[in-house]
């Protein structure tokens, strides 16, 4: 009804280390209650979501080096929520 028919490229999971080097030419976006507001990149971006339970810290500090962390809400959201929510704010900015 909304005529949008532009849909993001949904992939199979990759280990972590290897999808920071595989999309090292794009800007990636990390959902995180400790990120800022958030300002979509423009152009093509990579969006990462964290497991259930969140992520180690040394895993926050390899995404870190490498992505912008931005707020979804203040509380952490379950897994799939974030990813339909984040993917929502992008296409709504």
């Amino acid at each position: 009804q909304a005529k949008q028919f532009s849909f993001p490229d949904l992939l199979a999971p990759i280990d972590l280390s290897e999808a920071l080097s595989r999309y090292s030419k794009v800007p990636l976006l990390f959902a995180d209650p400790a990120g800022e507001a958030l300002c979509p990149p423009k152009g093509d971006c990579v969006l990462l979501v964290g497991p259930e339970g969140d992520l180690t810290a040394t895993e926050k500090a390899l995404i870190k080096q490498r992505a912008t962390f931005f707020k979804l809400t203040p509380t952490i959201l379950r897994a799939q929520t974030a990813a339909v929510l984040s993917v929502g704010m992008l296409r709504s900015l």
